[in-house]
């Protein structure tokens, strides 16, 4: 078993089931991640889908013609709800006094109703005017991506195929409190 998942010492995790190996099909179990274990790994998903290097600033401008907006990588953070999950990411821009918070919330299914690796969401995240009208699209392309990166590793960490490859994400759901990963093997 994995003792190190993003950096966050998960030796002695309750959350992380015995490592388990499949020829084929998806694992019987979900792997079920309580909230405060996800935001504690959060900052490193949230800095490799930023694709900033270790031991750097956790801040990353974007820019769009003469727009910009600092996103802070190391302030983003989840909710979970039964089926839905939020993603909150922390920015910065001229037009906003101080930090703001954009959520991006996602419709995910739950255990029993699972939707696979189907989530959906609004046009439009929640948050300041100047900045969800202009940054939308790239908002919700990294919340989205945070939470398949962050599926992925919970994945992998859960167990490997019958080759010794990790298993991936086959479905992503959420419960109150919790972060729900469906591990599957590969297709060819």
């Amino acid at each position: 078993m994995a003792t190190a998942l993003l950096g966050l010492d998960v030796g002695g995790a309750e959350w992380l089931p015995r490592a388990v190996r499949l020829s084929t099909g998806t694992a019987k179990r979900w792997t079920t991640v309580p909230a405060r274990a996800v935001n504690a790994m959060l900052p490193e998903v949230a800095r490799l889908v930023a694709d900033l290097p270790l031991r750097t600033t956790p801040e990353v401008l974007w820019t769009s013609g003469a727009n910009e907006l600092l996103v802070r990588t190391d302030r983003t953070r989840i909710t979970c709800n039964l089926g839905l999950v939020g993603v909150d990411v922390a920015v910065g821009c001229d037009q906003v006094r101080g930090e703001a918070t954009v959520s991006v919330p996602f419709a995910t299914g739950t255990e029993k109703e699972t939707r696979g690796l189907f989530l959906s969401t609004f046009e439009q995240p929640t948050g300041p005017a100047a900045v969800v009208d202009v940054w939308s699209e790239a908002l919700i392309a990294f919340a989205w991506e945070c939470l398949l990166t962050l599926a992925v590793h919970v994945a992998a960490a859960a167990g490997k195929d019958g080759s010794g490859r990790p298993l991936v994400p086959g479905a992503i759901a959420s419960a109150r409190g919790s972060f729900l990963v469906l591990p599957m093997v590969r297709t060819r």
